[in-house]
């Protein structure tokens, strides 16, 4: 009878499919997620996800958490969550 896994690592991979047991391991960043109307907390003001396309999302950028009156901007999903990151944006509500 042959074993089923050949080494620990092996199983690693395998449970790494979910990416939980990867990222504790490798210590990495879960992706973000943009979901409509999540506020986002960055350094210099607040992020209001509006709706979500297939490539595109709305968003409004504001100094304070009231978003109204603000226009609304349309950019890249992948730039969007860039810019995230690199501004260290912090979820607040979802």
């Amino acid at each position: 009878m042959r074993p089923l896994f050949k080494n620990f690592f092996d199983v690693l991979h395998l449970s790494s499919v979910d990416g939980l047991l990867y990222g504790l391991i490798h210590k990495t960043k879960p992706a973000l997620a943009l979901v409509q109307k999540q506020l986002w907390k960055l350094n210099t003001g607040y992020v209001r996800i509006g709706d979500i396309g297939k490539s595109l999302v709305q968003y409004r950028l504001a100094a304070t958490t009231q978003h109204r009156g603000r226009p609304i901007n349309i950019i890249a999903i992948e730039e969007l969550k860039s810019y995230l990151q690199q501004n260290d944006a912090v979820l607040l509500q979802e």
